[in-house]
Order: structure tokens, then C-alpha cells, then sequence
């Protein structure tokens, strides 16, 4: 059994295997892309209550919520980096899908994990399955 720690990883969409990706056109947009392994798609995951920080290694950015109103349980809202660390609860999932207790170590020694803002139903997701899709907090 794994549950994520204080360190540095890569995002990888399950569905899609599309990279989370600190935009280079504006260093603020996240989006889709293929994977590379550069310092844009490097997150460094930080211990925040009982959830974590998530930071941009190429920016120092953390990942937020774009605007007041996403903010709210409900409605999608697009998700950015800015200067104010936000807390997200990393809720462990079994083959990117279900919740398994204590997390669940898979033959790619991969964890998988929804990311989300505390007492919300939605996740991170791209609102596509090609580079350059932008990232947005959707329902679950």
C-alpha cells in the first residue's frame, strides 16, 4: 500500500495519459500535453492540514482556482497557478477509479489520486483529451 508524501511528481491523466502541463505560452495556464518530463509538468506536493499545497517547480506557482466564483461546491471553474497556495484533499483511487482504503500500489508503482478542493465532488480534469486542453475543476 502507497499514499503520497511530501515530494516531487508528474500528474498523468489516467484516461488519456495527458501530462498536467504549466502552459509555456503564458506560465500560468495549466493544460493537457504529452509527456516530457520538463520542470512544467514537475509539481512538488507540500503537507497544508490534511491535504497539500501543489506548486509548479518551473514557476514556484501554486495550482488555484481561477476565479471567486470556483470558489463554490458547485459549477466547473477553470484552474490556474497564482501566488496564493491553495489546499487540495488527494483522495487515493484503485485503478484511477475507485476509493481504495489506504491507497493501492500498481505494477507501474504508480498511485492514482483525484485531486480536489476539501468538501467538493469535483476533481481536476482536462476538458479534453488533446494537448492544449485546458485544465478545470468538473464533476466527478
Amino acid at each position: 500500500m502507497r499514499k503520497i508524501e511530501h515530494g516531487r511528481y508528474i500528474a498523468t491523466d489516467v484516461r488519456w495519459g495527458m501530462v498536467l502541463d504549466l502552459s509555456g505560452a503564458d506560465n500560468r495556464s495549466l493544460i493537457a500535453y504529452g509527456f516530457h518530463g520538463s520542470e512544467n509538468q514537475q509539481w512538488d506536493f507540500s503537507p497544508c492540514g490534511a491535504g497539500f499545497v501543489i506548486s509548479s517547480v518551473k514557476s514556484g506557482a501554486f495550482l488555484a482556482v481561477r476565479d471567486l466564483k470556483g470558489l463554490h461546491l458547485e459549477g466547473a471553474a477553470e484552474v490556474v497557478t497564482g501566488t496564493f497556495p491553495t489546499c487540495w484533499e488527494l483522495e487515493i483511487m484503485d485503478n484511477g477509479n475507485r476509493n481504495a482504503e489506504g491507497g493501492a500500489e500498481h505494477e507501474d508503482g504508480d498511485v492514482y489520486v483525484r485531486i480536489r478542493l476539501p468538501h467538493s465532488e469535483m476533481a481536476l480534469s482536462f476538458k479534453g483529451n488533446y494537448a492544449g486542453a485546458r485544465v478545470s475543476r468538473m464533476n466527478c
